[in-house]
């Protein structure tokens, strides 16, 4: 007696006794938003092209009814293909996993409901993280086939030795190339209802310990214990793996989360086509690369096919110097050096000196390091009004802060013993603020006097920066110079009378200095109490 099937109404023996636990669910269609579809109102106009597929199985109510990323699917028995079957995701949306249509699912059944675990994985000519097309009845990868694969696509003698994913049968739902009126090829339908990005990713090498995540266009997360090469690292196709590497006594407590997109993300400008075209030699990271017979490029799974020997053994590794971005969190790295950031720092001066300064050692130990082309810290500012009718939205007037442990004095003030805190602070009014015990902006590039230019204050400055010490003493110098020459001039100056020349110089011009001396003693206090130039 057949189980209730909520997916179709009946179960009516559909696997059969001795069903295993597990079977193949061949994957037609990804219910992104199983909402959206439109189905036919009035029986006499089925409007086929409104379905969800042509010739659909499946009753509008099992497909209204079905949570997120459930899939509509062929479950696969043996060399025959069943009839539709709707199966929901096993995984509780907390983990979405990802499925295109033309993959295949390993599925289950209870109480008469479908449900789909994870996507089948095939041998590595087919495998891809991209897209894993297990119907495909010659290897993406084989420019150049073996008899026996041409002889089994061709339904030869050994097709029935095929395994189900790639029996003839299989791929008679949507050949390579349509011949039929009405016939849907495989391509028509990846690109109807796979809603994917189809590109080559680098496949990624573990090591035993590692967790790790990925997704199908070339993001990652490894939970394990980091590494890398280094931008400068002169890397070859037969270098050494990072996930080949030995642990050693410095590997203790370097357990790192990797977060990064983009792995060898400079694939070859030329991919191999067939045996007499082969593409071009991948460098660093990157994949070997071929297209496939649907026309995308993907990664060469097997090169050995097209006569290629030399496989890049170092293919999808971490690479610091050129993956596309990258967060990487470590409890022990020295970041400095796993990311060349040595060459890039310049002198730095230590606390309240004046002297050029050194460039900074290596620091090693917990670390976390943010890499990119182009990299944006936001805070949010919105007036919520603005934005939202009815939702419950505050207003958001957002603060960046970027703070260095340290000590400050009763004032507030960092301290200067090589102990002080730093601070870089944006403020929700729009106010900035630095502050540490030394601040210091620029090398001091010299040019000549009035024409320095590593420094600006302000949008369109053109007015050269004055000199505190140089202007105090030429001032210095002038006010004495003046003083001098009155008193020369006029301490000295007699004016002739009805009874003769004076003999003594005018008592108003009698040790007088012009106010020179007091405005010399004025002049220390044209210099600041809190910065210098240069």
């Amino acid at each position: 007696m057949g189980i209730r099937d909520q997916n179709t109404g009946f179960l009516g023996g559909l696997l059969g006794r001795g069903t295993p636990p597990f079977f193949e669910i061949y994957v037609q269609e990804v219910l992104t938003d199983p909402s959206r579809y439109e189905f036919a109102v009035e029986e006499e106009d089925p409007k086929p092209e409104s379905n969800l597929l042509l010739g659909n199985s499946i009753p509008e109510a099992a497909i209204a009814e079905a949570p997120y990323n459930s899939i509509i699917g062929r479950v696969v028995r043996g060399h025959d293909v069943r009839e539709e079957v709707i199966a929901y995701p096993m995984m509780q949306g907390h983990m979405m996993l990802p499925v295109k249509a033309g993959e295949h699912v390993w599925g289950m059944i209870n109480n008469g409901r479908y449900y789909w675990l994870c996507r089948k994985n095939f041998d590595s000519q087919v495998d891809d993280v991209n897209l894993a097309w297990g119907g495909r009845f010659k290897s993406a990868t084989n420019a150049k086939r073996t008899s026996e694969s041409a002889n089994a696509a061709e339904g030869g003698e050994d097709a029935s030795t095929l395994p189900s994913n790639q029996h003839p049968r299989m791929n008679a739902i949507f050949p390579p190339v349509a011949e039929d009126p009405g016939e849907i090829d495989m391509q028509t339908y990846w690109a109807e209802r796979s809603k994917g990005i189809y590109e080559a990713v680098p496949r990624y090498k573990k090591r035993p310990g590692d967790l790790v995540l990925q997704g199908s266009n070339n993001t990652l997360i490894c939970l394990g214990t980091g590494g890398g090469h280094t931008k400068e690292a002169e890397l070859t196709l037969d270098t050494t793996s990072i996930s080949e590497l030995e642990a050693t006594e410095d590997s203790l407590g370097s357990g790192t989360i990797d977060l990064v997109t983009g792995r060898g993300r400079y694939a070859p400008a030329k991919a191999t086509t067939d045996a007499s075209s082969l593409g071009d030699t991948p460098e660093r990271t990157s994949a070997a690369t071929i297209v496939s017979e649907f026309g995308y490029t993907e990664v060469d799974k097997n090169p050995e096919i097209n006569d290629i020997t030399e496989k890049n053994l170092i293919e999808g590794d971490p690479d610091f110097g050129f993956d596309a971005s990258r967060i990487y969190i470590s409890s022990k790295s020295d970041i400095d050096l796993d990311f060349t950031l040595i060459p890039n720092y310049p002198p730095i001066p230590e606390v309240i000196k004046e002297d050029v300064g050194t460039v900074p050692e290596t620091s090693s130990g917990s670390g976390i390091a943010i890499k990119s082309d182009n990299i944006r810290i936001i805070a949010r500012q919105h007036v919520a009004a603005d934005f939202f009718k009815t939702a419950p939205a505050e207003d958001v007037q957002g603060s960046i802060r970027i703070v260095k442990e340290g000590i400050r004095d009763s004032k507030g003030h960092s301290a200067t013993d090589k102990t002080g805190a730093s601070i870089i602070a944006l403020e929700s009014d729009g106010t900035v603020m630095i502050d540490g015990p030394t601040i210091v902006i620029g090398t001091g590039r010299e040019e000549s006097n009035g024409a320095g230019n590593q420094v600006y204050i302000g949008a369109g400055a053109t007015e050269p920066i004055v000199l505190g010490n140089l202007m105090k003493q030429l001032l210095s110098d002038f006010f004495t110079d003046l003083s001098t020459w009155i008193s020369t001039k006029f301490d000295v100056h007699t004016h002739g009378t009805g009874t003769g020349p004076t003999t003594t110089p005018l008592p108003s011009f009698q040790n007088a200095d012009a106010g020179t001396g007091k405005a010399k003693d004025k002049l220390d206090s044209t210099l600041s109490k809190v910065g210098k130039t240069k």
